[in-house]
């Protein structure tokens, strides 16, 4: 099936690359192939160090807000802190971790929390979380925000 697919997109089962690929640039118009691009996209290098800093000071920066002990209270309340833990646990050990729970428990508001809130996750992550609407997406991380006293 992989080779029905690679030639079904003209593409070399041997090289990668597209079977209507000529050496010269001049059809080429600054415009790459899909299967081109992903080559020369790499990771920006991030230093770790800054990182786990910058971490230490939001993380002690935020206990001294007036309204983050208010706000810790409220989300001890909902249904997914009683799993803090556990669901950490998960994540730490797992490689891809789906959270299933009813509206309203916490998932896209405190999982990402827990997350940064862990001394060994949270300064190295990189947190999506997906909404069917932009709109949802955008309110969820000004609440995620708010409730982190970080929303200057």
């Amino acid at each position: 099936r992989l080779l029905d697919t690679l030639n079904e997109l003209n593409i070399d089962s041997t090289t990668g690359k597209s079977k209507n690929d000529n050496n010269d640039d001049t059809n080429n118009n600054n415009t790459k192939d899909h299967h081109h691009r992903r080559q020369y996209y790499k990771q920006p290098k991030v230093d770790m160090k800054k990182r786990i800093s910058l971490h230490k000071t939001l993380q002690t920066s935020k206990l001294t807000q007036p309204n983050y002990k208010s706000m810790k209270q409220a989300r001890s309340k909902l249904p997914a802190h009683n799993y803090k833990s556990k669901i950490v646990d998960t994540i730490a050990n797992n490689r891809v971790t789906i959270l299933s729970g009813d509206t309203g428990c916490g998932k896209s508001t405190q999982v990402p929390q827990f997350i940064l809130d862990d001394e060994v996750i949270g300064p190295g992550c990189n947190i999506v979380v997906t909404q069917p609407r932009r709109i949802s997406a955008i309110s969820i991380a000004e609440r995620v925000a708010a409730e982190r006293c970080e929303n200057n």
